[in-house]
């Protein structure tokens, strides 16, 4: 069982680190488990994570139709949530060290 790392829980949003390789419904499932043991909140999923990304996993805190579920849903669907991705490699370098590229188009 993979352990659950909560990063932030404050008014109606909680924050789940995720390692790689792990599901996001099995990091979900856990959560409802820790929180329904311990008499706490339900959660609603709010993002979620392909399964080799590691990150955080936004959920918020309450049920789905709650005003903090509400609330967290619409800063997602209004892509006022914004989201870093960095990757990591190993190879052969393709610039000089400390070369940055940068993406603005979606993908």
């Amino acid at each position: 069982k993979e352990g659950l790392t909560i990063s932030l829980q404050c008014q109606g949003v909680l924050v789940v680190m995720s390692a790689a390789g792990v599901q996001t419904q099995r990091i979900i499932e856990q959560v409802h488990d820790k929180f329904a043991l311990l008499g706490g909140p339900d959660v609603t999923t709010v993002s979620r994570l392909d399964l080799p990304t590691s990150g955080v996993l936004v959920m918020a805190l309450g049920t789905q139709g709650s005003t903090s579920a509400n609330y967290v849903l619409a800063q997602f669907a209004g892509r006022l949530a914004i989201k870093s991705y960095h990757c990591l490699c190993s190879g052969n370098v393709l610039g000089s060290i400390g070369s940055k590229a940068v993406r603005s188009a979606r993908l």
